[in-house]
C-alpha cells in the first residue's frame, strides 16, 4: 500500500488543476468579446476644383495639431459638454493626428487641385518657396452617442488672422461607418472654409 501513496496524494491537485481548466474554459467560452474594428478617415468624394483666382497662392499644409483627448486610438464619443467615453472595439488604424492631416489634404485638393496643395506624403513634390503655410489646430472632433460628428478648429493661411469654425455632420445611418464618414465630412467642410473668402485675394 505504501506504494499507492505518492499518487493518492496527487490526485487532488490533478483533479484541482482540471476543474481550474475547465472553469477557464467556461469562461472564455462564455466571455467572448467583441472584435475591434479598425478605421482611417476616407477621401472626400472627388468633386470638380473651384477656380482659382489669379494670385493665389499655392498652400503648404503643415501637421495638424490635436487635443491630448484625441491621442488615444480608440473612437471618442462626447456626451455632454464635458464627458468622453471611448470606444475601445472601434479604434484607428493610424495616428490620428496623421489621419486628419492626411484627410484634410486629401480635402483641399478636391477644392483646389493637386497642384496648389502640398504636404508631405501627398507625392506632388515639394512645395514652393512662395507657398502660405497653412496651420490648423483642432479644438473638438468627436461624434455624439447618435453618432453626429462635430469638429472645431481654428487656423491661419499665411499671415492672414487666424479664423475659426464648427462644423455638425450627422451620422447617414447612425452607426460605425456612418460615424467615421460623417468626421471625414466635417473636415471636407473645414476645407471649404480654409479657401473661401474673404482669404481668397
Amino acid at each position: 500500500m505504501t506504494h499507492r501513496r505518492p499518487l493518492l496524494r496527487a490526485l487532488p491537485a490533478t483533479l484541482g488543476l482540471l476543474a481550474a481548466l475547465s472553469a477557464a474554459l467556461l469562461a472564455a467560452g462564455c466571455g467572448t468579446t467583441p472584435a475591434s474594428r479598425f478605421y482611417v478617415l476616407p477621401a472626400p468624394p472627388a468633386a470638380a476644383p473651384l477656380p482659382v483666382p489669379a494670385g493665389f497662392p499655392a498652400i503648404k499644409l503643415l501637421p495638424v495639431r490635436l487635443p491630448d483627448y484625441l491621442t488615444r486610438p480608440a473612437m471618442a464619443i462626447r456626451r455632454g459638454d464635458s464627458e468622453i467615453h471611448y470606444l475601445d472595439t472601434t479604434r484607428w488604424a493610424e495616428a490620428l493626428d496623421d489621419g486628419v492631416t492626411r484627410a484634410l489634404g486629401q480635402a483641399l485638393v478636391a477644392q483646389l487641385g493637386d497642384a496648389r496643395v502640398y504636404r508631405s506624403g501627398l507625392g506632388n513634390g515639394s512645395a514652393p518657396a512662395d507657398a502660405s503655410a497653412l496651420r490648423v489646430e483642432v479644438l473638438r472632433f468627436d461624434n455624439a452617442p447618435d453618432g453626429t460628428a462635430t469638429l472645431e478648429a481654428r487656423w491661419q493661411l499665411g499671415t492672414h488672422p487666424w479664423q475659426h469654425g464648427r462644423f455638425s455632420v450627422p451620422a447617414g445611418n447612425g452607426d460605425r461607418d456612418g460615424a467615421v464618414a460623417a468626421l471625414a465630412a466635417t473636415l471636407a467642410q473645414l476645407a471649404a472654409a480654409i479657401v473661401a473668402p474673404p482669404l481668397r485675394p
